[in-house]
């Protein structure tokens, strides 16, 4: 019986012992993942403050203002963007940051244009303008006889074989000219079935000029007050309107006037038959 009562007490001291070793051992777990959360709190903030950040809008522009449809690529220390358009805006962490600029291209046309730029404290905050070199095209286009066909004229734009412009009437577009030193654009008219075509090379000597085009469309007419230009076929087709009317006019004047005779000033009498 007291071999038995020994027994016991010794397993119970024993599971007693595993309790507060395991006790021990959570309790020190524990305390190292509070410490480690301490610590990641305590440099959580420290790096933020070392990470200032600064804003910076990058504008693509030319000789005549702000110039879309572009792709360009941007290297901000290593890190490259891709974007499309005419600006974009670009977050810089505040140290001597190296800026790489390449435009690709424009509507799918090679452009091909790099520029470099050095961001310090000094300039950190101001827009950063990428100049373009590019020429204004003014397309006026005329009818046979010199009258401007304002809302009558068709006119494409094509530029080293990639679509650029469409429009009615007078059109101003803005095109840039590549690293290559040129690019052709093709003009091209439509109006009441007549074609007219014309193309021209714009090289980096006329970078910031304006290129006047005039398209003049083999289609004939003449100008009406308050109307406008009206083709010769349309023309035509309105004299021969307005005659058959008349035709008309006089003709029903004429039966009228027998019908009258006929049945005299009192009118037709009672029973009378048409």
């Amino acid at each position: 019986m007291y071999r038995c009562d020994v027994g016991l007490s010794l397993a119970v001291l024993l599971l007693l012992t595993r309790i507060r070793i395991i006790t021990v051992v959570f309790r020190f777990r524990a305390l190292i993942a509070l410490v480690a959360l301490t610590a990641l709190s305590l440099a959580l903030p420290v790096h933020a403050q070392e990470c200032v950040c600064y804003p910076t809008d990058v504008l693509f522009t030319s000789p005549f203002g702000p110039l879309k449809g572009l792709r360009f690529v941007i290297n901000v220390n290593g890190s490259e963007i891709t974007g499309f358009g005419a600006e974009t805006s670009l977050v810089i962490p505040e140290t001597p940051v190296s800026l790489d600029i390449h435009v690709d291209s424009w509507l799918g046309i090679p452009l091909n244009y790099n520029y470099h730029y050095a961001l310090t404290q000094y300039n950190k905050t101001m827009p950063i303008y990428v100049n373009i070199p590019a020429a204004e095209l003014i397309i006026t286009p005329l009818s046979a006889s010199g009258m401007p066909l304002t809302t009558l004229a068709l006119i494409n734009v094509t530029c080293d074989n990639h679509f650029v412009d469409l429009g009615v009437g007078p059109q101003v577009v803005v095109v840039p000219i590549p690293s290559s030193g040129s690019i052709m654009c093709n003009i091209t008219g439509y109006s009441y079935g007549a074609i007219a075509r014309k193309g021209v090379i714009l090289t980096m000597e006329q970078s910031g000029q304006v290129v006047p085009i005039t398209l003049t469309i083999p289609v004939s007419g003449y100008y009406i007050p308050g109307v406008g230009f009206v083709p010769t076929s349309t023309f035509i087709l309105l004299a021969v309107v307005i005659i058959i009317i008349i035709i008309l006019i006089v003709i029903l004047s004429i039966e009228y006037a027998s019908w009258r005779g006929r049945v005299g000033p009192g009118g037709p009498p009672r029973g009378y038959r048409f």
